[in-house]
């Protein structure tokens, strides 16, 4: 595809775009107005009432680079190449970090050969390699008959690194355009990556991540995580930047330029947690846009008992402070009201009682500035 042709290429509206009066537009993330003309006016419109527009001359190419950059339009879906298409999309190295997880690496090596693990073959028309980094594995030949059974390069580290030197170890020894980060962890469907890549032919996007749900674990705390797990960003396309609807994304299954991450020096290896996030507000400040397309969806085994699920979720928030220094304004604050911080004061210096009043009465009176609803309680207003 030329470039002439990836900047056309047809957009769908944000579902926050709204039509506030003539020439007057709200959309995108944050949420901010848009002043047009006459003409972008009328453009906008034809997108909301038919699901799509495809710019037709360079002013609407124009007023498309804008929207996306403000995230009030995305890139549409593009659909998935089929048996008989010509386009060739290149090769891919995908690299894949493992430590003690065999059986994973095996799923995770099946899905990109299109076979079972042990057989070779690529998924899809686009070309797929392998890299698998061995981060300390205590059976490293496990590790390494899997990778020889598939053609993947093997590169091993005799000691744990850590997740960011793996994929900085497995990013050194690829020699393609395009690089997939993918857990060992994480399930990847049939033809996923067309529709990823198809992103990065816009000029300034730099990486683009699937959605990433939860799935196969039993039990309540399973069924939980997959409806709330915390690298689910959720159905909507975004584009992601800090303090926005999707300020970020994992790096569990990420799909990145090849040159663009080696350009801002991979992922921090200093940072034992949280080095994705780093790695995308990185990508964002060197001025590339990265992009979270949903209509890909990968599996991520969840864990497997209460007790590794609070270690994750202590692992993850552990990161916000140094994020928080390294990328000043960038995480979002805590943002508390007087009532809310007043109710949680009396309440912590031992005041149950009061802090239920201070409540109750704060909910009140919150209720009586809202508009009506027929869904409210008629005595809250």
């Amino acid at each position: 595809m030329t470039s002439a042709a990836a900047a056309r290429s047809a957009v769908i509206a944000d579902a926050t775009l709204r039509r506030i009066s003539p020439g007057m537009w709200l959309g995108g993330s944050p949420l901010r107005l848009f002043r047009l003309s006459d003409r972008g006016d009328r453009v906008l419109a034809g997108l909301v009432e038919s699901g799509s527009w495809h710019p037709t001359d360079d002013g609407e190419e124009r007023l498309r680079d804008r929207l996306l950059n403000a995230g009030a339009v995305h890139p549409a879906p593009r659909r998935v190449r089929g048996e008989g298409d010509e386009e060739d999309l290149g090769e891919v190295t995908v690299v894949i970090p493992v430590r003690d997880d065999a059986p994973g690496l095996a799923a995770v090596l099946g899905d990109l050969s299109g076979n079972l693990p042990g057989t070779a073959g690529v998924q899809s028309a686009t070309r797929v390699k392998a890299v698998v980094v061995d981060d300390g594995s205590r059976d490293p030949g496990a590790v390494r008959s899997l990778a020889a059974a598939n053609g993947a390069v093997l590169v091993r580290h005799e000691q744990a690194r850590g997740p960011a030197a793996a994929r900085n170890s497995g990013l050194a020894v690829v020699d393609t355009p395009v690089t997939a980060f993918v857990d060992a962890d994480v399930r990847v469907p049939a033809r996923w990556l067309e529709p990823l890549l198809a992103h990065l032919e816009g000029r300034q996007v730099v990486a683009v991540a699937p959605r990433v749900r939860n799935t196969g674990g039993q039990g309540l705390l399973a069924r939980y995580e997959e409806a709330r797990g915390p690298l689910d960003l959720g159905a909507e396309p975004a584009i992601v930047r800090p303090r926005s609807r999707v300020p970020y994304v994992p790096s569990a299954a990420l799909v990145v330029r090849t040159a663009g991450v080696r350009a801002v020096g991979g992922f921090d290896e200093d940072l034992r947690f949280g080095e994705d996030v780093d790695l995308v507000w990185r990508l964002g400040e060197a001025g590339g846009a990265v992009r979270y397309e949903p209509a890909v969806v990968v599996g991520h085994r969840p864990r497997a008992n209460l007790t590794g699920w609070l270690g994750q979720r202590v692992d993850y928030g552990s990161s916000a402070a140094e994020l928080a220094v390294r990328h000043r304004g960038a995480s979002a604050p805590m943002v508390v009201s007087p009532w809310s911080a007043l109710v949680w004061t009396l309440a912590s210096v031992g005041h149950p009682v009061p802090a239920v009043g201070v409540a109750a009465g704060s909910a009140a009176a919150l209720a009586r500035r809202l508009p009506r609803s027929a869904y409210a309680p008629r005595w809250l207003l």
